[in-house]
């Protein structure tokens, strides 16, 4: 069996429940003025980790969605500052 017949790559789709949360989120955190590289370091991930979130590709948890609500509050209210990442200067 070669590599190409032993690999099958199924069809990805989101569901509508998944792309509506995605959506949000997106919204959220353009709201509030940050990079997605921004909001992953005060959630304490990777870039492309909380990017899966804003794609629909990983949903995220009830405790993590808290957090991100609870940092884009912050952020807004002036009581977080926005962190200046090296590849965004």
């Amino acid at each position: 069996m070669t590599y190409q017949q032993s690999r099958i790559i199924e069809p990805w789709t989101m569901s509508r429940e998944h792309l509506d949360k995605a959506l949000e989120l997106q919204a959220k955190r353009k709201a509030a003025g940050l990079s997605h590289g921004q909001l992953a370091h005060l959630l304490g991930m990777e870039r492309a980790n909380y990017m899966d979130y804003e794609r629909g590709e990983a949903v995220a948890s009830p405790a993590l969605l808290a957090q991100i609500e609870d940092i884009l509050g912050k952020v807004k209210s002036g009581e977080l500052e926005i962190p200046i990442l090296n590849k965004e200067v």
